[in-house]
């Protein structure tokens, strides 16, 4: 059956470790990848602009409520930098126009 979760754990793009192993290198790298979902957030086409994209965060512009991001290119994604990340269930919203 530990086989079966492992396999679906690869699949799926997550991770699994061996619990006879030291737990605290482990539990660090989830608190990593928790940290990255939480901060995170795809786009689903790539922006025409990245100087006209707007990041709101429950409805207020993101730098206003005092959160900074950036745009990866490579990822095509929005990142939040620095300390201060958007709480969890927050609703992100990203406006920009489409690249032709």
């Amino acid at each position: 059956m530990g086989e079966a979760y492992i396999e679906a754990s690869g699949l799926t793009g997550g991770k699994s470790y061996s619990i006879d192993e030291d737990f605290s290198n482990h539990l660090s790298n989830l608190g990593e990848t928790v940290t990255v979902l939480l901060s995170t957030f795809p786009l689903s086409l790539i922006p025409a602009d990245m100087n006209d994209v707007v990041v709101l965060v429950n409805g207020d512009r993101a730098q206003d409520a005092g959160y900074n991001y950036r745009y990866n290119a490579d990822n095509n994604n929005i990142e939040f930098i620095g300390e201060t990340l958007p709480p969890v269930g927050s609703e992100i919203v990203v406006k920009y126009k489409v690249a032709k």
